[in-house]
């Protein structure tokens, strides 16, 4: 750090000389870059090339926030419009720059959370560790010292896995900070040396002077009024040769601290006065209380009572705002924990019913598909069985139809052969009856021999025919005989014989060719039959007994 002083000393006449020039010519060249940049706002249509240019003039005007501020909000109106989220992110980003400027550290913190947002929906790591560390240094104004370590350590996290040395050197910087305001001063000497060497030698002067000066301050709490004030020096020498836009009002308080500490109370008073001009100009809340505050003490130092008063109560009111600020802050960050916990707990809530409806979800599946796959089986044993029941049926069907086919087979070659019988019968009869004739020319004996044969032989012929035909009606038409006994228990073998005949379908003349016997026996045997069997006039003795 002295190395620093003693290389700027052969330059220091260049210094100024470059200086003058650049205070000269540079307001002009930023006019006119600012005019090139209306007239292109001018020519463009509302879209995304004009909010850009928007944010670039804002950057230009950045020491001067009023300016910097109509233009940060003309791009954000225009990118909200658009839908335009870079645009969004870098608008939200630099209006709480300006907020923090004015010293609204609650309005700042409030942008920066909205630039945080827009970060997350990009998914863009350094735009969020970058809005984490903007959040943590408003919450670190607002002494909101839980919030600001927990938004450092969460970027320090993000940072680490980018190995972005640049923005780790921030975050051992607000390290810094928060411990200097924790009152823990070695461990913000340790952090601010870490960036301090980072920022010298990357030249980014402006962070540097801002470790210098929290650095300073450290010193002059620690009692070593000769290391603060030499860190002070250097931080205003930094600013003055390389004209760094560092808050001046910052570094003469901590002077006026520091020389009030070492009893030089109108030096005390010369640079709390610089200081207290410079944050009322700046409008900066929290450097007018400090300022007044110095002030206060040191006139109170050189017995000026009158202006220590008057100093005291711009202190006491700037406070007392400041109060008002903070307590809303704490509202706001109880209500932010409030509506986190809120959150979380919805959140978890959901998280419990939706493990919930997805278990019952899984269940409903597996329940389905197990219905499914039993349906499905009963659906298929359903169709087998049903298969197997008609190829069952089917082949009853077929046994049942061959079985009636036989059995009709059976009646027709019966029912052949009996009136083949009765023809045989027929044939009988007449041979009988020629036989008769013939015997008339026989003597009587002979006749006596010849009708005994006949007899004879009519009753063998007779008994032969009905044991050959009930042999066979019995294998073709097993269960008629039971069935007819069954119901008809009281009928004569003769009835017997007749509702065979009957059943093959014979007519009344054919029975009684078979019974050797006149169509009218036959035809009162029916008529004594269906009485029997109860049957009216108009019902058919031979359909009845077919059917049973």
């Amino acid at each position: 750090m002295e190395q620093l002083i003693n290389q700027k000393k052969v330059s220091v006449l260049l210094a100024f000389i470059f200086i003058l020039f650049i205070t000269i010519s540079l307001p002009g060249q930023v006019i006119k870059t600012v005019d090139s940049l209306k007239a292109a706002i001018n020519k463009s249509q509302h879209d995304t090339n004009q909010v850009n240019l928007y944010l670039k003039i804002a950057g230009l005007f950045r020491e001067k926030p009023n300016t910097s501020k109509n233009y940060l909000e003309n791009a954000l109106i225009l990118a909200g419009k658009l839908h335009y989220s870079d645009g969004l992110y870098r608008a939200y980003k630099g209006l709480g720059y300006v907020q923090y400027l004015f010293g609204n550290y609650l309005e700042s913190l409030n942008l920066n959370e909205k630039s945080l947002v827009v970060a997350i929906y990009l998914k863009d790591s350094v735009k969020i560790g970058e809005s984490l560390l903007n959040c943590a240094e408003a919450k670190l104004k607002s002494r909101n010292f839980a919030g600001t370590l927990n938004n450092l350590e969460t970027a320090k996290i993000i940072f680490q896995k980018l190995n972005d040395q640049e923005h780790l050197a921030a975050i051992n910087m607000k390290f810094g900070f928060l411990s200097f305001d924790l009152e823990k001063p070695n461990e913000a000497i340790e952090y601010l040396s870490k960036a301090e060497q980072y920022y010298y030698q990357t030249k980014n002067y402006m962070n540097y002077v801002r470790c210098l000066d929290v650095k300073g301050g450290t010193y002059c709490k620690l009692g070593e009024f000769n290391q603060s004030e030499k860190y002070y020096q250097l931080a205003m020498k930094v600013c003055k040769d390389f004209n760094v836009p560092y808050e001046f009002s910052a570094l003469y308080i901590g002077i006026a601290f520091l020389k009030n500490s070492e009893g030089d109370f109108k030096s005390s008073v010369d640079y709390g006065l610089k200081s207290y001009d410079l944050a009322l100009k700046d409008s900066v809340k929290r450097h007018i209380w400090l300022a007044s505050k110095i002030l206060s003490k040191s006139y109170f130092d050189l017995k000026d009572y009158h202006k220590a008063y008057t100093y005291l109560l711009v202190s006491s009111e700037t406070w007392q705002k400041m109060f008002n600020l903070e307590r809303e802050q704490a509202f706001r960050d109880f209500q932010g924990q409030y509506l986190d916990q809120k959150r979380r707990s919805e959140i978890e809530l959901l998280q419990k019913k939706l493990i919930i409806q997805k278990s019952h979800t899984i269940f409903t599946i597996v329940v389905s598909i197990f219905l499914i796959v039993l349906f499905s089986l009963l659906f298929l044993f359903n169709r087998q069985k049903h298969k197997i029941i008609n190829q069952k049926h089917q082949l009853i069907e077929q046994e049942t139809l061959a079985l009636k086919e036989r059995l009709e087979y059976s009646n027709r070659e019966l029912a052949s052969k009996a009136l083949f019988m009765a023809s045989v019968a027929e044939t009988k009869v007449k041979l009988l009856e020629t036989i008769r004739e013939l015997t008339t020319h026989l003597d009587y004996q002979g006749k006596q021999i010849i009708q005994s044969k006949m007899a004879d032989f009519e009753i063998i012929t007779q008994q032969d025919f009905w044991k050959e035909f009930e042999a066979h009606f019995e294998n073709v038409q097993a269960i008629f005989f039971s069935k007819l006994s069954e119901l008809y228990p009281d009928l004569t073998p003769n009835d017997r014989k007749i509702c065979a005949f009957l059943k093959l379908n014979l007519s009344t003349k054919e029975i009684s060719m078979l019974q050797n016997k006149n169509i009218r026996t036959i035809e009162s045997a029916r008529y004594r039959l269906k009485k029997r069997m109860g049957l009216s006039e108009e019902e058919s003795l031979s359909q009845y007994l077919a059917n049973l």
